[in-house]
């Protein structure tokens, strides 16, 4: 049984005066304990679409979303804590998705307080101190508001506000997205050494083969809302047989793999 699984979803999204998009035609991806994953295209394939349809933020024409054999669609709140323990989430822009009002400790234990409401003040200390760790962030930092971070350090605390849940699976949107040099290798060395020490699984979603290359095991290639090319990351990135693939394999000079 999968972790996370979806049976060929389509999503189509009805516009007024135009003719319908299908934003996922027949999506099949499994992701299994441990795996990690990345699901590459070039904007418009259908990547925006299919991390709301894992999030459960997205309705569904046809298909299911299921997680260790669960089913999982979009629900009143509360309805699916016990898939929001199981799976977490890094968004794109790290830093705008932190509380300005809040400091960083009561930023990180926010999951605990609405997954596991009966966890005790001291627990979820202990459980902040120990995501803070896990980051490399000091602890010092814990006191601070997201307006005094840097962007390297807002973006380990998003990551520990993810991890405190202690997650079997991180959803992470273009994580190495728009950074410099310094913070992309320091973001890729992080999501790689979090990953690996704890197990836990990894879907990447990105336009960028270079860093899935590096982060990920395994690679679909998505293009018009389908799956056109998949397999391990060496085989699909350095001898891409679909169309998509090749062009987004001729995009990158160098692929490190992972």
């Amino acid at each position: 049984m999968s972790l996370l699984a979806t049976q060929s979803l389509h999503v189509v999204h009805r516009r007024r005066r135009a003719e319908p998009v299908h934003a996922l035609a027949g999506v099949d991806v499994a992701v299994e304990p441990g795996d990690r994953v990345a699901l590459v295209g070039r904007s418009g394939s259908g990547k925006s679409t299919l991390v709301r349809a894992l999030l459960a933020l997205q309705p569904l024409d046809a298909g299911a979303v299921t997680c260790q054999g669960r089913p999982v669609r979009p629900a009143r709140t509360g309805a699916l804590r016990w898939y929001r323990r199981l799976v977490q989430y890094v968004p794109q822009d790290p830093a705008l998705s932190l509380d300005p009002r809040a400091v960083v400790r009561e930023v990180v234990a926010e999951p605990v307080r609405r997954l596991e409401p009966g966890t005790s003040a001291a627990a979820r200390e202990a459980r902040v101190a120990e995501a803070l760790d896990a980051v490399g962030l000091d602890p010092h930092l814990a006191g601070r508001r997201p307006r005094e971070l840097s962007g390297g350090q807002a973006q380990r605390v998003a990551l520990a506000r993810c991890l405190v849940a202690r997650p079997q699976l991180v959803l992470a949107d273009e994580p190495l997205s728009g950074l410099d040099p310094p913070r992309r290798a320091d973001a890729l060395a992080l999501l790689q050494r979090v990953s690996r020490e704890q197990g836990t699984a990894l879907v990447v979603v990105s336009h960028d083969l270079a860093a899935a290359a590096a982060l990920c095991e395994r690679v679909l290639v998505l293009d018009a809302g389908r799956v056109v090319e998949e397999g391990s990351t060496a085989e699909v990135l350095t001898r891409p047989s679909s169309p998509a693939a090749r062009a987004l394999a001729d995009a990158v000079p160098q692929l490190p793999l992972a």
